[in-house]
Order: structure tokens, then C-alpha cells, then sequence
């Protein structure tokens, strides 16, 4: 449906003992928390008039307070975060003349595309891919990856399909290709994520994006990222180097108790990235030339690179390396005990994702689930499914929020680094005093 026709979204967070909504009638507007009617009194007593927009500001805080409090007091061994699209709409350049800031929907993409008659002819490409899906009031969804899907099972009928697919993809390189420069939130995020206890798991960050926003700001910051690929150049791709972690040495021999080194995170890019190409039967991974966004179409290089473009085998290419790595990492690391995943801007479109959450949610009974999407919306088909699980227990909690908001109020627990602090010390005051005794 196009945007403007879209209402405001009535839903702010949800799980099964708590709620935050707004309700419309003919005659009113209301705020509800945990189905309770919230309202304001003056000084004399008498009910304060509130319109939408103030009961909207009121419903973000009360749910910020909530989620951080609850970020806060409990602590999981094991620290998951998924990445969908919604992590990248908005953040970053993309281009250098910085007419288009940030990633973008697919729905922004769709109008782009409908609205540049340069790239191609778009309307006519619709049609010839046979793609009809509407949505319930007989408007045609704006899904690119769909349309893709559709084209792709065509093009055996229509050979000029194969083309167009070819500029359309190309046309996704360019505007996925990110300059984080300029924005700070996945920066901020690393930097609140890996304040962990030392002996909590290192962080594992899976992401279905393309782009290279989440290297970029490590890179900023001196984060040492594991992503699979080794260290020799050029940097070639292997799974076990997901199970490699780094400590510190003192000298030449290592301390009697391990020293990890901090601002390491693991990185899992499930549908590839735009700096990997297979070169000579092996994965390497190259530099990003971010001048992309700037290049015409003609001169993107899509052969040889490894990214799961929206196709109608792109569920048998997730079960290729190093898709299929990524996947098995990413099922082990929700069937470990004491976990908390927090999917960032991934509305639960991709089923073969989807229902890996659901399954390890049925079966790891230590899973918790926190979803963070600003189009969570319970009358939406791909919300249903993340609705059905908050109203089965506590463990899965819904947030109506942007990416930047929620890093903006997810809690630093600068604590967690005092504690190694002190226990390093600790340690230390203790080797001292008995090399004193001898």
C-alpha cells in the first residue's frame, strides 16, 4: 500500500503480561497499558485533554522505560542480534552527493524505480514477471524481493526478463553500497553490546544485509571483528574460524588465566556481502569500493559476487557455502542455554529464518526473543507469527521502535567492565602476595 495511505502504527510493545497501544473510536483516541485507560490530571483534579500526538510520545516512553529496565536487570551468558534491512533504512550516505541519505525500504526502492524511467521500464517489467500481488484493499504490495521472485520464474517465457533482472540488481548494489560516515548508531551499538563479563560468550551479530555498515564501524573503533574469512591476504573464507577467539600475552607465554582481548564481536553475514567473490573455487573477501553509488549501472560488476539476490532458488543457494555456515551458526547459537536474541528491522518475511526463531523459541525453554521493528503490527500476516509467541510467555517481548531510538535507550552497563577490572586486580593482588610468602 503506498505510504501515504498507511495509518500510524497503534502498537507500541507487547508481551504477555504487558501491553502499550493506542485505540481509535469515531469520538476518541486512548492510550492503553495493559488494557488499562491512561490519563493526566491538572493541579485541581479535573482530566487533561491529550491528542494523538502527545499520547504517542507518552506510549515510546513508557515502553522505553520498560525495555531498558528490562535490558538492564537481566543478564543472559549468551547475547544474539539478528540485522534485517530496518537496522540500515536511514543511516549512512549513499551516495556522494548525499541526495539519498541511508538505506532504504523495499517499498522506497519499488518507488524509485516506478518513478526513474531511465533505469528501465518498470511498469512494463511488472507486468511481464506476472507479478500480481495485492494486499487487502486491492492495491499492488511494493515487495521488490516478490517481484524478483516472479520475474525469475518467468524469464524461461520471456528472455528480455533476464536483462532487466540484471539492471535491477545492479541498481540494489548501488544503493546498498553504505557510507556509515556521518552516523554514529551501529558505533554506539558495538560499543554497548561488547561491554560483557569475561566470561560471557563473545557477541554474535547475524545479518541478511548486504552492506557494510556494521564493518565500517568497527573498523572506526579498532573492533576486532571475526567473520569466518582468515587473516592471510587476500582473506579467504573458513567456517572454523568462527570457533578461533583471541586472548592477550604477556611476553611469550600466555597468562595463567586467560586474558580475552575486548571489542571483539563475531560477525555472520547470512545472505553474503558486496565485498565477497569467488575467485578460483575459493570465497575471498575484498576491499569495498564505496565509489558504487556513484558509478552508472553499466559500470556495477554483479559476476563472481556472492549475494543472495531476491531469486526463485534463493532459499536452495542459503544451503551453498558460505550461506549455509552462516545458518548452521546461526541454529546452534539459539539452541545454547541462556540466550537472548534481539532481531533488529527484520519484519519475518523470510520464512527460512523465521522459522528457525520459532523452532528454537518451541525448544530452548532459556531462549528469550526481543523484536525491534517500528511496523510491528498485529493485523499485519508477517507480524501474526511474532504476536502468537508474546502471548505464549514472557520470553518474547515486541517493540515498536527505529534501530536508532533503541540504541539511543538500550542501557550501558558500564558495570560489567568494573566487575573485570576488579577481578583482574583481584588476581593480580593475589599472584603478588604469595610469590611474597615464598
Amino acid at each position: 500500500m503506498p505510504e501515504n495511505q498507511k495509518e500510524r502504527n497503534p502498537y507500541f510493545l507487547w508481551s504477555k503480561e504487558n501491553k502499550i497501544e493506542i485505540k481509535k473510536t469515531n469520538e476518541d483516541i486512548q492510550l492503553l497499558i495493559n488494557g488499562k485507560t491512561y490519563s493526566e490530571k491538572d493541579k485541581d483534579g479535573k482530566e487533561i485533554k491529550l491528542d494523538e500526538d502527545q499520547l504517542r510520545e507518552i506510549a515510546h516512553k513508557k515502553s522505553r522505560e520498560y525495555y531498558s529496565t528490562a535490558l538492564k536487570n537481566f543478564h543472559f551468558s549468551n547475547l544474539v542480534i539478528f540485522s534485517g534491512a530496518g537496522s540500515s533504512v536511514g543511516i549512512g550516505n549513499s551516495n556522494a552527493n548525499n541526495e539519498m541519505k541511508g538505506g532504504q525500504t523495499m517499498a522506497s526502492l519499488w518507488k524509485e524505480l516506478e518513478k526513474d524511467n531511465s533505469i528501465l521500464d518498470f511498469k512494463k517489467f511488472i507486468e511481464k514477471s506476472g507479478y500480481e500481488l495485492k494486499d487487502s484493499n486491492g492495491d499492488l504490495i511494493w515487495d521488490l524481493e516478490k517481484l524478483l521472485d516472479h520475474a525469475h520464474t518467468n524469464k524461461v517465457k520471456d528472455n528480455s526478463l533476464e536483462n532487466d533482472i540484471e539492471i535491477i540488481k545492479k541498481f540494489l548494489i548501488q544503493k546498498c553500497t553504505l557510507d556509515v560516515s556521518g552516523s554514529d548508531t551501529h558505533l554506539s551499538f558495538l560499543r554497548k553490546i561488547t561491554k560483557r563479563k569475561m566470561k560471557d560468550s563473545r557477541v554474535k551479530i547475524f545479518t541478511i544485509n548486504y552492506d557494510t555498515l556494521w564493518e565500517q564501524a568497527a573498523n572506526i573503533d579498532g573492533f576486532t571483528i571475526i567473520d569466518g574469512f582468515g587473516y592471510s591476504n587476500p582473506r579467504s573464507f573458513n567456517g572454523r574460524m568462527f570457533d578461533y577467539d583471541m586472548v592477550i600475552r604477556e611476553g611469550s607465554r600466555i597468562k595463567e588465566e586467560d586474558s580475552f582481548i575486548p571489542k571483539l564481536f563475531h560477525l555472520y553475514k547470512v545472505h553474503g556481502s558486496l565485498d565477497w567473490y569467488r575467485k578460483d573455487g575459493e570465497i575471498i573477501q575484498k576491499e569495498l569500493d564505496l565509489n558504487d553509488n556513484t558509478k552508472q549501472l553499466s559500470e556495477i560488476i554483479t559476476q563472481n559476487r556472492l549475494t543472495v539476490f531476491p531469486s526463485d532458488n534463493k532459499y536452495e543457494q542459503s544451503y551453498e557455502q558460505p550461506y549455509f555456515e552462516m545458518m548452521s551458526r546461526f541454529q546452534r547459537a539459539l539452541r545454547t542455554e541462556n540466550t537472548l536474541l534481539i532481531t533488529i528491522g527484520f519484519s519475518f518475511l523470510d520464512k527460512h529464518i523465521s522459522s528457525v526463531i520459532e523452532e528454537s523459541l518451541k525448544y530452548n525453554t532459556s531462549l528469550s526473543l526481543i523484536v525491534i521493528d517500528p511496523s510491528i503490527n498485529k493485523t499485519k500476516d508477517n507480524w501474526q507469527r511474532a504476536f502468537a509467541f508474546a502471548e505464549v510467555d514472557n520470553r518474547t517481548l515486541l517493540v515498536a521502535e527505529k534501530f536508532v531510538d533503541f540504541v539511543s535507550n538500550y542501557p550501558d552497563n558500564n558495570v560489567f567492565e568494573q566487575e573485570d577490572v576488579d577481578v583482574n586486580f583481584s588476581k593480580m593482588l593475589k599472584k603478588l602476595l604469595n610469590q611474597s610468602k615464598k
